[in-house]
């Protein structure tokens, strides 16, 4: 199946799973713009960079986005680079998410909110972004990265697991 002249957006792009789809769609001809935040890396070491990096090296289309998805308008910037870097969008992939494991009782407020702001909200202000655009043409994709942890919870993990069955 090919993805040729497609374009896909990945969150948290730059390691494990999300880099593994970020090659993948890649490799079947999209172009895809890689999120990952950074974490004070040098410019051209980031994990977004080094995904950007090995797609190239395949002879695949990819720009490095280094936005943290819980700001209020990372969803918005990400749809704005992909239309303005290659004119469509046509795949959303959310994969963006954070754990902070530890007990219930002993985890802040804060922490538990957290959770929620990158697991469930940031997802919900990225598909709002690019709904209007996949509407406008009748067509795309979303996908939202989730857990069996949302399902069926995990010792430790209860902000994570409320965030991801959201």
């Amino acid at each position: 199946h090919s993805l040729t002249g497609q374009v896909a957006i990945i969150t948290g792009a730059g390691k494990g799973l999300g880099r593994a789809y970020a090659l993948e769609l890649a490799t079947l001809g999209a172009a895809v713009i890689v999120n990952n935040r950074t974490s004070n890396d040098p410019p051209g070491q980031s994990s977004a960079d080094n995904t950007v990096a090995a797609i190239e090296q395949a002879g695949g289309k990819a720009l490095a986005d280094y936005s943290s998805v819980e700001a209020p308008d990372a969803g918005q910037k990400l749809v704005q680079l992909a239309l303005d870097n290659y004119g469509r969008l046509d795949i959303v992939l959310s994969n963006a998410g954070v754990d902070q494991p530890t007990s219930f009782h002993k985890q802040p407020l804060e922490d538990f909110k957290h959770n929620m702001e990158i697991n469930f909200h940031s997802v919900v202000r990225l598909l709002h972004a690019a709904w209007p655009h996949l509407r406008e043409n009748g067509y795309g994709r979303v996908l939202v990265s989730t857990s069996t942890a949302g399902l069926y919870g995990n010792h430790g993990q209860s902000a994570y697991s409320s965030s991801k069955a959201a």
